[in-house]
């Protein structure tokens, strides 16, 4: 146990993505789809074999504690796990190349959810990898935010400012002193996977009550916990839940959008609002977050109406838009490290 703690999270993160793979080698398994299961099946095991041999030629190294060392992990977790997690994709598909899959498993565990295929051109078994990726890499954003990028002070979670003189501005790199990274990401996991994993298997039971098969309402409860969009079907439209499954949908969204927005608030009323005036800025920004909630499900009827273009274009103004008035605002941070 102490050897596997000291591998590099990267490496960590290699082997779940490899023994993950064998979810959608087992459900295939019971389709009946051998091909499927033979390539997820396989790829797992080449994959835990590398991960292993990897491990046993890295956990010895020094570990690197400086404020880069958990930088480049998220970096090369987003940019070397799609190369491995596209194998058993572009095997389970033999009419396509392994470019598309390299797209669709960085749209998955980026949460984007955009995707080459249609549906009824994919297995079931790969929409439930699709799905499951986009739950993984939902989960690891949230752990991410919590073990890596609130010790960097960012939003105003917390300020190390170990080394940081007066006024020399000790937020961000400067202050972030990352010990023990391990550490502080399973204490994390411990706090976030069992309520994101329990909100998943809540809204999935629900979604089966409601009607839907095992399959779909499984990748609509992870996409919609990971908010990647993932669904087997390409949209809610057919499914056998109705307007039931729909509801319970918008309401889980609307929690999670909503926890997120008061997160963010909450930190950021700490930084922008001295004591006598933060009651103000609650109460301004609760009242703001519902009329954005309710204002959100208007997206729904504009694509409906329009089409999906017009809303992806009109989230791109909505974008530029924000990064043009975030040029504008001040630094309400520095002040807390002088």
């Amino acid at each position: 146990m102490r050897r596997f703690g000291n591998l590099p999270v990267l490496v960590m993160l290699m082997g779940i993505c490899a023994a993950a793979m064998f979810v959608p080698a087992l459900h295939a398994v019971l389709e009946r789809d051998h091909a499927v299961a033979r390539a997820f099946f396989y790829s797992g095991t080449l994959f835990l074999i590398l991960v292993a041999m990897i491990g046993f030629a890295t956990a010895a190294n020094r570990r690197d504690d400086s404020a880069r060392g958990p930088l480049l992990t998220l970096v090369g977790a987003f940019t070397l796990l799609p190369l491995m997690l596209a194998v058993p994709f572009a095997e389970a598909i033999p009419d396509t190349t392994y470019l598309n899959a390299w797209w669709e498993m960085v749209s998955s565990l980026t949460t984007t959810g955009a995707t080459l295929f249609h549906p009824d051109r994919l297995p079931p078994s790969v929409h439930l990898w699709r799905a499951l990726v986009g739950w993984m890499g939902g989960g690891f954003v949230l752990i991410s935010a919590v073990a890596v990028l609130a010790p960097m002070n960012l939003g105003g979670f917390e300020v190390l400012g170990a080394g940081a003189s007066p006024g020399a501005g000790g937020g961000g790199i400067q202050a972030l002193r990352m010990i023990d990274l391990r550490g502080r990401l399973a204490r994390s996991s411990l706090t976030i996977l069992p309520v994101y994993a329990g909100l998943t298997l809540l809204l999935w039971i629900a979604l089966v009550l409601t009607g839907d098969p095992g399959l779909i309402a499984a990748c609509h409860a992870m996409s919609t916990l990971s908010t990647s969009g993932i669904s087997p079907l390409g949209g809610l439209a057919p499914t056998t839940s109705g307007l039931g499954g729909e509801v319970l949908i918008f309401v889980f969204l609307l929690m999670v959008s909503h926890q997120g927005v008061r997160l963010g608030r909450s930190t950021h009323i700490v930084d922008m609002a001295d004591e006598a005036r933060r009651a103000d800025f609650t109460a301004l920004s609760n009242s703001a977050i519902g009329v954005l909630l309710l204002a959100a499900s208007g997206f729904g009827l504009l694509a409906e109406t329009f089409g999906a273009k017009v809303v992806l274009l009109v989230f791109a103004a909505m974008s530029a838009f924000a990064a043009l008035a975030a040029l504008g605002l001040d630094e309400v941070q520095q002040g807390q490290n002088a």
